[in-house]
């Protein structure tokens, strides 16, 4: 068995360690370990492009199966875009490998706090410009709206998401490819000028505003940070009776859906899992879309099934 974590270690792993082929191979499994599907996708490219056959079990048989108990295929019920990843690059239509994890991640809400500093009934930010007012008015009534280990990066899921959401799915994929879409040729292209890709700098303004430890929405030095481990932030994070102050109370932490599971028995207060702001800079993609207000009704109406931008909650 190989567990390759993350992709800046793999070409390593996979040049001394990854024998290609059914005849060398000494590993029965591969685990890759890496959050994100494009990483994925790379690994397929680097171990496997060129070599015919591949060396990998073909799991197409597997996936044509209906779900035990289910009226459907293991194939219809997945993620499509995790099981486009599955056939590597071929795209042949066969799949030679299985997801063995698919977390959510995005901004986890500690609801029993957020209710002590805001007041019950409050509403969840639909913008990235309403989450910073919403980090605004935490402070103000004396809390601290963000906390996150230092040492650990939990911050770069929101800054994938807000990049994809700004540039497009396609050509964030593309990214990872190294290509561009060029116009004239109207396909995509090889180019260096993936890293001018403006998703990327409206992703990384986001969390420039948001991470800016002079607006005080995080303890007052990093190294406040560095000093806690992940596991120890996170119980903090969910019993907040352990506080000395409400200043040492918080009310988010980008995070996943393993937070539960991790803090146990340490857990009193109420989370919620919010959902992923959308990037207020995506109006200037949107000549329609006049103001952040505006966009946040949008929000509101798509959340509500209405078909129309119009009536009841827009």
């Amino acid at each position: 068995m190989l567990i390759s974590e993350d992709v800046a270690v793999e070409e390593t792993v996979m040049d001394t360690k990854f024998k290609l082929g059914p005849k060398y191979n000494d590993y029965d499994i591969f685990f890759h370990a890496y959050n994100q599907p494009a990483a994925l996708d790379y690994s397929f490219r680097k171990t496997f492009e060129g070599y015919e056959g591949h060396g990998l079990m073909d799991y197409t048989e597997f996936y044509n199966e209906k779900v035990y108990g289910e009226d459907i295929t293991v194939k219809d019920k997945m993620n499509p875009s995790a099981l486009e990843l599955m056939q590597g690059v071929d795209n042949d239509g066969h799949y030679y490998g299985f997801p063995w994890a698919m977390a959510l991640q995005s901004i986890v809400v500690n609801d029993t706090v957020v209710s002590q500093a805001l007041g019950n009934g409050y509403k969840l930010p639909n913008t990235t410009a309403e989450l910073e007012d919403f980090s605004i008015r935490i402070k103000n009534a004396g809390y601290t709206p963000f906390t996150y280990p230092g040492l650990i990066d939990y911050w770069t899921p929101c800054f994938f998401t807000w990049w994809a959401q700004y540039e497009g799915l396609e050509n964030y994929k593309q990214f990872y490819n190294g290509k561009v879409y060029d116009e004239a040729q109207e396909q995509y292209v090889y180019s260096a000028d993936i890293y001018k890709q403006q998703g990327r700098y409206e992703a990384l303004y986001v969390m420039q505003e948001l991470l800016d430890l002079d607006k005080g929405y995080h303890k007052a030095s990093v190294n406040d940070y560095n000093a806690y481990n992940f596991t120890v932030l996170q119980k903090a994070f969910m019993n907040s009776s352990i506080a000395t102050s409400n200043q040492n109370k918080y009310a988010m932490f980008p995070n996943g859906d393993w937070l539960a599971n991790e803090t146990g028995s340490d857990a009193t207060d109420d989370i919620i899992m919010m959902q992923m702001p959308v990037v207020s800079s995506i109006i200037t993609k949107c000549p329609t879309i006049e103001s952040d207000a505006e966009l946040s009704k949008l929000i509101d109406a798509i959340d509500a099934g209405n078909t129309a931008l119009e009536g009841d909650g827009y």
